[in-house]
């Protein structure tokens, strides 16, 4: 499992949220019901300023660690905060970031699969997976998964 720990400014974004765990992987369900709807509805066409095309999936408001609830945002990169959705804001600071190429669902899973047995001095203070949305299909996408550091 290779990653490069980088510095990363504070980022805006703004989108839908939900609470959900990753106990029994509710998690799974919760996520795609959250992105189908946000695909679904295209949201991304109307989020008001948008910074890039990256589509992002954030996770903040930890209780504690991966064992317990914690929010969870499909959004845009924006440079404001947008009213008529709901808003969070990525921290600046020191995060390790995985990068995969290949069917989102299978790469994204095969990923938070190794970081959650990598031993990684995580804060949990926010993690998010950034879709670079850089081919056509689902099959040939680049995910960065970014982990905050302590």
């Amino acid at each position: 499992m290779n990653y490069e720990v980088v510095e990363i400014e504070e980022k805006k974004v703004a989108g839908l949220k939900i609470r959900t765990t990753n106990e029994d992987m509710k998690c799974l369900g919760d996520m795609s019901e959250l992105w189908q709807k946000f695909f679904g509805e295209n949201l991304q066409g109307v989020i008001n300023n948008p910074l890039g095309k990256c589509s992002y999936g954030v996770y903040y408001n930890y209780e504690s660690d991966l064992t317990k609830p914690y929010d969870y945002m499909a959004g845009l990169e924006v440079c404001e905060a947008n009213s008529d959705f709901d808003n969070t804001i990525i921290p600046g600071g020191s995060y390790a970031r995985f990068t995969a190429k290949g069917n989102v669902q299978q790469v994204v899973g095969e990923l938070w699969q190794s970081i959650w047995t990598s031993g990684l001095d995580r804060s949990y203070v926010c993690d998010f997976e950034s879709y670079r949305n850089d081919s056509k299909g689902m099959d040939k996408q680049t995910v960065d998964i970014y982990i905050s550091l302590k």
